[in-house]
Parts: C-alpha cells; structure tokens; sequence
C-alpha cells in the first residue's frame, strides 16, 4: 500500500502509512495470518476499498476480496483487545515489527498527492471484484484471478 501511495517515497525517505501489525496463529496454532491498524492519510472508505483490491490481487496465498474486511475502527477497545488476544501465546512477537509503520512520516503526505499517485490509485482502484473468484472446481484451495 506504502508503494501505491507514495511511489518510490515509499523506499527512498521511509513514507508510510502509520500501521501496527500483528501475527495470529489461530486456535490450532498453525494458521498464521496477520491483521492490521492503520491511520491512513486520506478518506477512509476509500483507503479500505483500495486495501481490499491490492490485497485481493496480491497472490494466490491471500484471501480473496470478499473474505478480505478491511473497514473503520467501530471500538478501539474491542479491536485492542482482538488485536492482541494471542499475545499470552506469542509474547513480544505478537507485534510484527517488520512490516509496521509507528513513527510519523518525515515528510507532509500531502506532499505526494500528485498526478503520478493518482494514475497508481486509479489503477488499483479499477481492479474489478468479479476479477477475483473462488475456484472450487479445479483445487480445493485455489482462488483464480483472471
């Protein structure tokens, strides 16, 4: 999402989107998975739609869009407690450092809003849902993107 936004920013002066991530590994202990909190520079309807898209087309290991919630915070207490409920399991490795974003950017977002993000965001944004379908003809944990 970094990349779509921000462009080569995203790498060359560290601009992100602030986000904390974290690792779930399910009630069976071996479904790995992450989920996230971000605060994005822009609407948030929007931003979601566009996550939802990017994250839908980002392989064929992810979950596809319909499966995919990505929405406003409804409870900041409901989603701290969700957030961090396996963290008597994992400990400080609950919090997925790598691909967190904790401190403000360096720069104004408002910097990159230009007509090169606009072209990355409109690209993404075309991506259609009916792209994305579940296959459960051919595998039986095969998602299709065509």
């Amino acid at each position: 999402m970094d990349r779509a936004y921000y462009g080569n920013a995203a790498t060359n002066v560290g601009m992100r989107h602030n986000r904390v991530v974290v690792k779930h590994m399910g009630k069976s202990g071996t479904n790995l998975h992450y989920h996230f909190l971000a605060k994005p520079d822009m609407d948030l309807a929007l931003f979601a739609d566009l996550a939802r898209k990017q994250w839908a087309h980002m392989s064929s290991w992810t979950m596809g869009f319909a499966d995919t919630d990505i929405a406003a915070v409804r409870s900041n207490k409901g989603s701290s407690i969700y957030m961090l409920h396996e963290y008597d399991k994992l400990g400080a490795d609950t919090v997925f450092l790598q691909a967190s974003a904790l401190n403000a950017p360096k720069y104004s977002p408002l910097k990159y809003r230009n007509i090169r993000q606009m072209r990355r965001l409109l690209a993404i944004q075309s991506l259609s849902t009916k792209e994305i379908e579940y296959d459960d003809e051919d595998a039986e944990d095969a998602f299709s993107i065509t």
